[in-house]
């Protein structure tokens, strides 16, 4: 009998990714480069090397070949949503999984919703998987209190909540006195935008207010030695010169007369990783990191930089709340001062980094929990603790 993880089927990032156009690295990466911060963080915390790696596309053809594993693994991200596409492939992961018929060990999975509680209702076939997840486990992993709120919902109570395996990658157990101090470093410097070299994680739309905040984003990167760290499909293509033109929702009309034109700014300016240890190493060069999606940011925290997500949905405001990562809103951050963006960013993060290195360590021993309840050896790199 074999163990089998359900996964990407790369850990630490694209082999020969190089070689490989937009299509290739969406697919191998699940449509989001970010997606390796989850699994790099999580091969930091078990031996994901004891089981063997297969994604969805290929494990009908797998069970066929290797019959039933003796244990499922599975990294499970943002499965629990409202969406067709969403339901859709909840239905196909219940078949496989409860064909499977093993135990089974979801890891940080979450639901997605702009609503509260009350408005979010699930689908018939997701409604199954979470049902036949709390049955094959002991207990299940959620990312936040949203998603465990969710699952109460639908009488699903063996859950713990542990956020996101990201969170740690840095064995550091003083990261967040650390990356705080970097903070007040900078604060007391009075770094200007001008002066200031940004990681500026990816924007993502679904706000009411993306396009602005995406707005503010291109005139900071006009002004400063900022580098915007792309993750999605959407502006890859143009950036691996694929195409010659950007996408509509960065023709923004009001950015028109800015210079250097968008075109020309993300040109220079925009780039990718498609491995989390070369991402890491370039975050560290950054003064501070910024932006609309979590891992574009947990990674340049990891590294040891002042990092803040701008929160657009329960998803980051949740996940960004349990890990106790620095958080500004959407809103918020689109209407900030120019000159005050270093100051305003700055201080929210040494005001909620105060509490990061307690708060993981209590998110460790919930892991340790989590993985003990179901079987799975669990060694935490923070140092100094077991």
């Amino acid at each position: 009998m074999y163990k089998l993880h359900m996964d990407l089927l790369y850990v630490n990032g694209i082999k020969e990714s190089y070689k490989e156009n937009t299509d290739g690295l969406m697919y191998y990466s699940g449509f989001n480069l970010g997606n390796y911060a989850f699994r790099y963080g999580l091969s930091k915390m078990v031996n994901v090397k004891d089981h063997k790696r297969i994604n969805w596309r290929g494990c009908r053809k797998f069970l066929e070949e290797n019959g039933n594993p003796s244990e499922l693994l599975l990294s499970c991200a943002n499965w629990i949503g409202t969406s067709e596409h969403e339901e859709k492939a909840n239905g196909t992961r219940y078949e496989l999984i409860k064909k499977m018929d093993c135990p089974t060990i979801p890891v940080a999975i979450g639901a997605q919703s702009h609503g509260s509680i009350d408005e979010f209702s699930l689908g018939k076939n997701t409604k199954n998987l979470i049902s036949l997840l709390s049955e094959r486990s002991e207990k299940i992993s959620v990312r936040d209190e949203f998603t465990r709120q969710v699952l109460e919902k639908y009488g699903i109570n063996n859950v713990v909540v542990t956020g996101c395996p990201s969170n740690f990658i840095n064995g550091d157990d003083k990261l967040g006195y650390r990356v705080k101090k970097k903070a007040l470093n900078l604060l007391e410097s009075g770094i200007n935008v001008k002066d200031t070299r940004y990681h500026i994680s990816e924007y993502s739309a679904g706000n009411a207010v993306s396009s602005l905040v995406l707005a503010k984003i291109l005139k900071i990167l006009a002004k400063s030695s900022g580098q915007y760290v792309i993750q999605s499909p959407e502006l890859l293509p143009f950036l691996l010169k694929e195409t010659r033109d950007i996408p509509l929702s960065y023709k923004i009309p009001g950015l028109l007369n800015i210079k250097p034109q968008v075109k020309d700014l993300l040109n220079m300016r925009t780039q990718h990783f498609s491995g989390i240890e070369p991402w890491l190493d370039f975050s560290r060069t950054c003064d501070i990191s910024f932006g609309m999606r979590i891992h574009g940011n947990m990674i340049p925290l990891q590294a040891g930089v002042p990092s803040i997500v701008v929160t657009h949905d329960t998803r980051t405001a949740g996940l960004s709340d349990t890990m106790c990562i620095p958080t500004i809103s959407a809103k918020e951050f689109s209407k900030l001062n120019y000159k005050k963006i270093n100051s305003n960013l700055l201080e929210k993060i040494v005001i909620k980094l105060e509490g990061y290195d307690e708060n993981r360590e209590k998110l460790s021993k919930e892991f340790k929990h989590f993985f003990d309840s179901n079987h799975l050896e669990y060694t935490c790199l923070i140092d100094g603790q077991i």
